[in-house]
C-alpha cells in the first residue's frame, strides 16, 4: 500500500520569510513533525501560544497542502571490482575429507 503525507509551507505574513514545513498525516488532522527550512531558524512561540517569526515576530501562515512520498532507506551496494571479469574464472579449492 503506497502511504503519503501531507506538507504545508510555513511564511511569515509580514517579512514573507520561510520558516520550514509542518508534515500532516495522509488525513491532515495531525501534525507529525516540522522540519526546518535550509538556512532558516526555527519560529517561537508568542505568549499567546501562536507562533511567530523569530526576525519581525510576525505571525505564519501554511501554505496549500501537498501530497509528499516517503523514501524507503535503501542500504547501498558494496562498490564492484575494476575491470574485466575473467572469462575463465580461478578453480575453487577442493576441502580433502579425512578418513576415519
Amino acid at each position: 500500500m503506497v502511504t503519503f503525507q501531507l506538507r504545508r509551507a510555513l511564511t511569515c505574513y509580514h517579512c514573507a520569510r520561510a520558516a520550514g514545513y509542518l508534515i500532516y498525516d495522509a488525513t491532515g488532522a495531525r501534525v507529525e513533525r516540522y522540519e526546518p527550512a535550509p538556512g532558516e531558524a526555527r519560529p517561537m512561540v508568542a505568549p499567546n501560544g501562536r507562533l511567530v517569526c523569530r526576525f519581525c515576530q510576525g505571525p505564519f501562515y501554511q501554505s496549500e497542502a501537498e501530497r509528499v512520498y516517503p523514501l524507503e532507506k535503501l542500504e547501498p551496494e558494496p562498490p564492484r571490482k575494476r575491470g574485466r571479469p575473467r572469462k575463465h574464472p580461478l578453480p575453487t579449492p577442493l576441502i580433502e575429507k579425512k578418513a576415519s
